[in-house]
């Protein structure tokens, strides 16, 4: 089972990729890495013409835009610990078992460390919009969570060299998270999926809807399309900026 839900969630972070359509505003565009949006908890991510993948302690970049022939370019060593990689603007944020890592990438082949945001040690996926990061905070043996401490934290990124926090929510077991627009939604694990409004991010951020029927542990949101992975497969919903959801699909994955 847990190889099944690991490969569902490797195909989560290609679904978007190459997604572009007319009519796609630039702070979209911007928000999926101008090459594809994978899901919080992705080690790869394409920019442009640059893939990036992230291994515990090493980041590696290669050249895409032959896509049937990629160029390894560099390897650049990181801190260990570090799980899963997420693109915006000019930045890479790198979450890791100890904090949050930003990257400047705005010379794609020399990713260059800016900043770190540190925090207790555990599992700890990220996304970005805007001049907030959203952070989840998981306890639980794989992440040495010793502190059992499970909530969503706020980031101010708006100075990507000074990340600093501003709030914190508490949760029963997080895993990964998706923001779209005034949408944060959040999986917590067999709580169920949670969904944020976060118009008023970060002092106000309001629950709107639980669905604890679905074991979720990471999602993409994208223009509408929801696309989660949950113990039971794979799912896709549509949402509405109130947050309400429609089932349009469900992949079931078999239970070893």
């Amino acid at each position: 089972m847990k190889n099944n839900i690991y490969i569902l969630v490797a195909l989560l972070a290609f679904s978007l990729t190459s997604c572009y359509e007319d009519g796609f505003s630039e702070e979209a565009s911007t928000a999926i890495g101008n090459g594809g949006k994978g899901g919080s908890l992705a080690r790869f991510t394409v920019v442009g013409d640059k893939l990036y993948t992230i291994s515990n302690n090493q980041m590696r970049v290669f050249d895409v835009q032959d896509n049937t022939d990629p160029t390894f370019e560099q390897t650049i060593g990181l801190i260990n610990g570090v799980e899963t990689v997420f693109p915006y603007g000019n930045y890479l944020y790198l979450g890791t078992q100890t904090g949050m890592l930003i990257y400047d990438i705005s010379n794609p082949s020399i990713p260059t460390y800016t900043s770190m945001y540190e925090h207790v040690q555990a599992c700890d996926p990220v996304v970005v919009q805007g001049d907030y990061a959203y952070v989840t905070v998981r306890s639980g043996t794989d992440c040495r969570n010793t502190f059992q401490i499970d909530q969503l934290e706020v980031i101010n990124v708006s100075n990507p060299t000074s990340p600093f926090a501003v709030n914190q929510y508490q949760l029963e077991n997080p895993y990964g998270l998706g923001v779209d627009d005034r949408l944060l939604f959040v999986c917590d694990g067999n709580s169920g999926l949670k969904v944020f409004d976060i118009t008023f991010t970060p002092d106000q951020i309001q629950l709107l809807h639980e669905f604890k029927d679905i074991k979720a542990r990471d999602v993409i949101p994208f223009n509408g399309l929801l696309m989660l992975i949950a113990e039971e497969g794979f799912y896709q919903y549509e949402y509405k900026p109130s947050g309400e959801m429609e089932l349009l699909s469900l992949i079931e994955v078999e239970k070893d």
